[in-house]
């Protein structure tokens, strides 16, 4: 079998999800080499919001350091880390300087095609999950990873 996936997570503190991405890392690489890049494309998805979410404690990311960026709950006080949205994380992350070089476009085109687990919203879009994509999902993934990995 071919690995497509980088597996040195050896930065993460958290053992339990360092447990769960070796496994979704693996699964990937049979999915992914078995052509079913619908599979794919949600597990590179979902191993990525798993990892915004470990980088902003690892990096010990607060409010202060990203002005203007940290959203507010409907109190008027800075969310907490569980209250982060997907795309916020995202957003703080990349007003930290913290994801990869360029890392927005590659993911850019990849982000909606994870709201695809709802099948309304590829009856919506009516564009199919192809190979270009899960491989591009992989990508974005593998980036994340390795920019972390000699940490």
């Amino acid at each position: 079998m071919t690995s497509v996936t980088n597996k040195n997570i050896g930065f993460l503190s958290n053992r339990e999800l360092d447990s769960i991405l070796k496994s979704v890392l693996e699964e990937l690489d049979l999915v992914a080499s078995s052509g079913a890049h619908r599979s794919t494309t949600y597990l590179a998805a979902s191993a990525i919001e798993g990892l915004f979410g470990e980088l902003l404690k690892l990096l010990n990311i607060q409010p202060g350091d990203v002005p203007g960026t940290w959203p507010n709950n409907k109190n008027s006080t800075s969310k907490t880390l569980k209250e982060l949205k997907f795309d916020e994380r995202e957003k703080i992350l990349k007003a930290a300087g913290a994801l990869p070089t360029d890392f927005e476009n590659l993911y850019a085109p990849v982000r909606g095609f994870r709201n695809y687990m709802h099948t309304d919203r590829e009856l919506k879009d009516q564009t199919p999950i192809c190979q270009s994509v899960g491989q591009a999902a992989v990508a974005c993934l593998n980036a994340v990873i390795e920019k972390y990995s000699n940490q």
